[in-house]
């Protein structure tokens, strides 16, 4: 609501993991506090959940913009939230990185536009809205990539933009 609020209905007993998304300045999470899907808590709707909250981060001033889209499998673009994950280890492959930097933004044509504060060298993952699609990183061979090791680096090379970015996802067997 126009105050922050909300409020979901679940059936008894179904497990689910949640996710926040404010507006352009504040950084996007799952619940309680995570950046990654993996690392979000699950959640059993076995009663009523009162002062279920999320701390969502104000955004500092981005020197970065990577642009591109989510794909389904009729190449058709998607909505979704993307987050970038800054590799900050050496290697093959960087065995390090951390989570630098979530907001992105939808346009009308399913574009997003993901906002980070530093160049560097990042893994871009996407998260389709609609769950019957997988969680997919880029891959610049436009096929479905599930797992960060099998995922392209990307650079801006000091540009300040990384144009066409395009995730491939595919749907939940």
């Amino acid at each position: 609501n126009t105050t922050g609020g909300y409020q979901v209905e679940f059936l008894e007993n179904t497990m689910f993991k949640a996710f926040a998304v404010k507006d352009s300045e504040f950084t996007a999470q799952f619940y309680p506090a995570a950046y990654d899907f993996a690392e979000a808590e699950s959640i059993i709707a076995d009663k009523n959940i009162i002062d279920f909250n999320f701390k969502l981060d104000a955004l500092p001033k981005s020197a970065v913009e990577i642009e591109g889209s989510i794909l389904d499998e009729t190449m058709s673009a998607v909505p979704g939230v993307v987050i970038a994950y800054k590799v900050t280890g050496t290697g093959t492959p960087p065995v390090l990185y951390t989570v630098d930097f979530v907001n992105s933004s939808m346009t009308k044509n399913n574009k997003f536009n993901l906002l980070i504060p530093s160049s560097g060298e990042y893994f871009v993952r996407a998260y389709p809205v609609n769950s019957e699609y997988y969680p997919a990183y880029h891959s610049s061979e436009l096929v479905p990539i599930s797992s960060w090791l099998d995922a392209n680096i990307i650079t801006d090379g000091g540009q300040g933009k990384i144009p066409n970015i395009m995730i491939r996802t595919e749907k939940v067997k």
